[in-house]
């Protein structure tokens, strides 16, 4: 202990004992109550520093090195650290300032180890106040220290833990909270009060869920769906029960949007979690907006598609019932024996009006590819066929500018597809075309070649190439730009709409490919279009067949043909067609008229168009076959004549009743070979056929008999070497060579109008190509009388 300091004087006087009267059987008591709590009592001498150590607390006195006897002594073994504490202490009660000492710090044990202890201390005082004495007791606090200390650090990670946690729940979102399964209030995050519009210390006043619920209710922060508000909190006490998870969803008094539910916690109590959800509630209005819009722009597109459509259809009919006319009456101008100059006249008009009509058809289809209502047929045909139809097709404008035009399949071609054999025609002949078109001197060559591509489909390659005027690298990036040619003078000097190639890409790319180009100015072109096709089965494609170009006629023996047309140039065209064909005809304006003269057997057939007003085709063909029912007469066959070339009109009428269909312009050729399925066909004359059609030659020579008649010299020299390579190759039994040489024959006389010879080489070619050679003989000696028909014909 520190050394206090001494009386100003000797012998002073000292007061009362403070323990004087105490009854020894209490002094008993107070020193077993002393040896009980295991306290060391000391008694210092502060007058002369001597401290006395009683035989008390010995257990205690062990852990000592050596019991301090003075104060000095007392303060060596005091931790230096704690040491100015305890002098402080010390001093403040030696001077009164303290009724009494009490302090706890640690000391040096006999071990050598620190340990805590606490000190009590009474001073005994001299009348004037000054202590001379000090009786007090220690006691070793070493575990509980230990154990406070201990307490202390968990207390303080708890409130670390504790402070950390809140600051994590402060910092969320969304409001999270927690009350006890009696609904009351434990706890929240700060997000929770401003959620639920109630600042902390309202909550914490509240107490419960239950006066929380009621507070919201009385001051309109919830929707008031429920009549009171004890139905109201009833509701909600009801939701925190079941504590499911289950969301509830309401608008607060700002117009922001909360989400709350209740989780069931593992002690029972519950979990509280709102969440604003006004960025969701304003996303999900607008996508529902964009919906809206989405489909509100659907329905005008499809309107606009639909429009787009209906405006197809009716400028296809607007125009096509012209073009029917013109087209159908020269068919039966053709027919009334007129002189060659006539001849060469309607066939010049009869090139400007089919030249016109393949421009309509191109804007049309254009027309239908940008509005995606051009669909692809899926039907099997022969590559070869297509590819050597085409090219005879446009052979007769080959051989006017005096072209070399030729085609060829690479070895091991798959003939056999499946696909749209009319869009596959269509592109090859918009191609071939312009090849020849820009081409005024050399060839045009067609090579055609498959790739096997797997899960039954096929690379279709089909190049042209020319030796034409060329195209260079500027005008190559807008070739197949739609209404764009090379340019503005290859309109003027070439004619052309400029969609050909457009349509040519866009088909192309409709059936999963593409269309490339490569060319030089002065070098030619090269077009190169890929499409992706099926593969048919062998076998599944038959020949092509052919129209004959005599007029077959009908005896009139089926019944008549009822007309029905509201256009009277339609009435007409049909009227003389089928007058043509030697049948009786009956006419009608509409359907009520045509079913007014209508009676079952009456007529063969009816041939009807399908809009007309009062009452239009499909009403008519259900009015039929209505009446036919009833009377349970037989069916009269029905053939649908429209200009309403669009996609899906066949199939309508068809599901409408009607047995055939026909879009104008009609071709006789077409109309006959159609009525012939219900009417019996006998020939009624039979006309001699010209060897030559020399109006094929007059389209493209005109007057020029001089060069016509070097060209049929030509014709004559090489038909007869065809036909000579054709005996040689039966000769030596080499059917593909035959047929080669018949092939190239059969285009040749295509191209000057020499129809018959055409098709008794097309007969050969056909029976050369499966090797039957026994049908080849046959066919040579008609061949070769159908030669010596031209040669006469070429020498008159």
């Amino acid at each position: 202990m520190p050394t206090a300091a001494a009386p100003e004087a000797a012998g002073e006087s000292v007061g009362p004992d403070p323990i004087a009267g105490v009854a020894a059987q209490d002094a008993e008591r107070y020193l077993l109550a002393l040896a009980a709590i295991n306290l060391s009592v000391y008694d210092w001498n502060i007058e002369t520093d001597v401290v006395d150590h009683p035989p008390l607390g010995r257990e205690f006195r062990r852990r000592w090195a050596e019991p301090p006897s003075t104060g000095a002594a007392w303060t060596r073994v005091v931790h230096p650290d704690d040491l100015p504490g305890y002098r402080a202490a010390l001093r403040a009660h030696l001077e009164g300032e303290t009724p009494r000492l009490e302090c706890e710090y640690r000391f040096l044990g006999g071990d050598g180890t620190w340990r805590w202890i606490r000190q009590y201390g009474l001073a005994l005082r001299h009348p004037d106040g000054r202590a001379y004495r000090m009786v007090g007791a220690t006691t070793d606090i070493t575990e509980s220290t230990v154990r406070d200390a201990a307490l202390q650090a968990a207390r303080a990670e708890t409130e670390r833990t504790r402070a950390h946690m809140q600051a994590l729940l402060d910092n969320m979102r969304d409001g999270v909270g927690s009350a006890e399964a009696d609904g009351t209030y434990l706890t929240s995050n700060k997000a929770m009060f401003e959620k639920v519009d109630i600042p902390r210390e309202q909550i914490i006043a509240l107490g419960t869920m239950q006066n929380i619920w009621r507070h919201q209710y009385g001051n309109g922060l919830v929707p008031r769906i429920a009549a009171t508000a004890d139905e109201h909190v009833a509701a909600q006490f009801e939701l925190f029960r079941r504590a499911d998870g289950s969301q509830q969803v309401r608008q607060r008094p700002d117009g922001t949007w909360v989400e709350r539910s209740f989780l069931r916690m593992p002690d029972d109590s519950r979990l509280v979690v709102v969440r604003d959800i006004t960025e969701l509630k304003q996303r999900e209005t607008e996508i529902a907006r964009e919906r809206d819009a989405a489909e509100a722009a659907r329905a005008e597109a499809e309107a606009a598609n639909q429009a787009k459509s209906t405006f197809l259809a009716t400028m296809s009919h607007e125009i096509r019932t012209p073009m029917n006319g013109v087209l159908g009456m020269l068919e039966v101008l053709e027919h009334q024996g007129l002189s060659d100059d006539q001849r060469a006249i309607v066939a010049t008009m009869r090139s400007s009006a089919s030249a016109l009509l393949r421009i309509i058809d191109d804007v049309l289809d254009f027309s239908r590819i940008e509005a995606g209502r051009l669909d692809l047929e899926e039907t099997a045909f022969s590559l070869a066929e297509l590819v050597a139809g085409t090219v005879q097709a446009l052979q007769p404008q080959a051989t006017a500018k005096q072209l070399r035009l030729t085609a060829d399949l690479a070895s091991g071609t798959a003939d056999a597809l499946i696909g749209d054999p009319v869009r596959m025609r269509q592109i090859l002949f918009n191609l071939l075309g312009n090849a020849l078109k820009f081409t005024q001197a050399g060839s045009v060559q067609v090579h055609g070649a498959t790739a096997t591509l797997g899960d039954g489909h096929t690379s279709v390659t089909l190049t042209v190439e020319d030796t034409g005027i060329g195209i260079d690298a500027a005008e190559r990036a807008r070739l197949f730009q739609p209404f764009s040619q090379a340019d503005s003078s290859t309109t003027r000097r070439f004619g052309g709409s400029g969609l050909g190639l457009s349509i040519v890409r866009r088909l192309a790319q409709l059936m999963g490919g593409d269309v490339q180009v490569e060319s030089e100015p002065g070098k030619g072109s090269l077009f190169s279009v890929t499409v992706r096709l099926r593969a048919a089965a062998t076998g599944v494609v038959g020949p092509v067949a052919r129209v004959a170009n005599t007029l077959p006629a009908f005896s009139d023996n089926g019944g008549s043909v009822l007309v029905v047309d509201d256009h009277p140039v339609n009435r007409q065209v049909l009227v003389g067609q089928l007058g043509l064909l030697g049948l009786a005809v009956d006419t009608a304006v509409d359907g009520q008229q045509a079913l007014s003269l209508w009676r079952p057997g009456r007529y063969a057939v009816v041939l009807a168009d399908i809009h007309m007003p009062s009452m239009d085709g499909y009403t008519l063909a259900a009015e039929i076959r209505a009446r036919e029912t009833a009377a349970g007469a037989p069916r009269t066959p029905i053939v649908a004549v429209t200009a309403n070339a669009m996609r899906g009109e066949e199939e309508r009428c068809l599901a409408a009743g009607m047995d055939a269909y026909l879009a104008k312009p009609v071709a006789i050729a077409r109309l006959s070979a159609t009525l012939g399925q219900w009417m019996a066909l006998t020939p009624v004359s039979d006309m001699p056929v010209a060897a030559i059609d020399r109006s094929i030659l007059r389209t493209w020579l005109g007057d020029d008999d001089a060069t016509m008649r070097v060209l049929l010299e030509d014709f004559l020299a090489g038909a007869r070497d065809n036909l000579r390579d054709i005996q040689a190759a039966l000769a030596a039994a080499d059917m593909a060579a035959a047929a080669a040489a018949a092939h190239k024959l059969k285009g040749c006389a295509m191209s000057v109008g020499a129809r018959p010879l055409e098709r008794a080489a097309a007969a050969l070619e056909s029976a050369a190509r499966p090797g039957d050679d026994a049908a080849c003989r046959t066919m040579l000696a008609p061949l070769a009388r159908e030669l010596e028909r031209v040669a006469a014909d070429i020498r008159a």
